[in-house]
Parts: C-alpha cells; structure tokens; sequence
C-alpha cells in the first residue's frame, strides 16, 4: 500500500513486530506518487508478493529506478 503520509520511522517500528515484512522506500517520492515514472515497478512487486506469499525473494531492484522529472517551465 502506498502510504505517503506516515513517517518512514513508523515502518521501521512496525517492521519489528511482523515476520516476513518489508518496507520499501521510493526515493525521491516525497508525499506523494503523482508525476513518478517506473511506478510499475511497485505494482509488480506487490503481484510478486501476493504470489509467492513472501517478501524474501522480491527483487527489489526497480525501486531505484523510480524517478521524478525534473521540473520544467514551458515558454
């Protein structure tokens, strides 16, 4: 689940008390998903999950290839 509002140190927190749990942090995500390109990549990881049923084999990769465009004022 995209969560852009909880602070990253409450995953952390809660990652501790649940086996088998992960926490993925989008670089460059800021509060929100809007205007990121390679999101796929998220949603590929969550079908990943769903079917092998666990977070230990994920190929967490694409994350870092999630980007933001730079900003751009058209003339």
């Amino acid at each position: 689940m995209l969560d852009p509002v909880t602070p990253p140190e409450n995953g952390d927190t809660i990652v501790q008390t649940m086996p088998d749990s992960l926490v993925v942090r989008v670089p460059r995500g800021g509060h929100s998903p809007a205007g990121l390109s390679g999101l796929s990549c998220l949603s590929s990881l969550q079908a990943e999950f769903i079917t092998a049923a666990s977070t230990r084999k994920l190929d967490m990769s694409c994350v870092s290839r999630i980007a933001r465009p730079g900003f751009v004022i058209s003339q």
